[in-house]
């Protein structure tokens, strides 16, 4: 379907007062499928405000949908960056166990060190 075809924000009129499920997918910035997942769930997150025609209220629709779908306290979300930084924890933690720190001094390395240091982070790899 062409791009020109689907409703962008600015052209869904907040005056409105019954809107489509597209148009709420839009003003929500979510998927179609997404706010018919929320109408049909059990309890409903989201209900018809005229179910013959299938149409949603406007009025406080980003309230309501805010509402249903905050984000659970009891079972939160690890970050991207929390569980990065637990992996190159291990992987340091195992790189530290093949590697003595003694005969390493700082850069630059010989071809030898270096062939050492991949051999130590592949094995590392494998090791997670």
């Amino acid at each position: 379907m062409s791009q020109d075809l689907l409703p962008n924000a600015n052209s869904v009129s907040s005056d409105k007062k019954l809107i489509s499920v597209r148009e709420a997918a839009v003003i929500l910035q979510r998927s179609p499928s997404a706010v018919y997942q929320a109408i049909k769930a059990s309890p409903p997150r989201l209900h018809y405000a005229d179910p013959v025609r299938r149409l949603i209220a406007r009025e406080g629709l980003e309230q309501r949908w805010a509402r249903s779908t905050r984000a659970r306290v009891d079972c939160p979300v690890p970050s991207a960056e929390r569980t990065q930084r637990r992996y190159w924890d291990r992987f340091a933690d195992t790189a530290n166990e093949m590697l003595d720190p003694d005969a390493w001094s700082g850069p630059p390395w010989t071809p030898f060190q270096w062939s050492v240091l991949v051999g130590v982070m592949q094995q590392a790899c494998e090791d997670e």
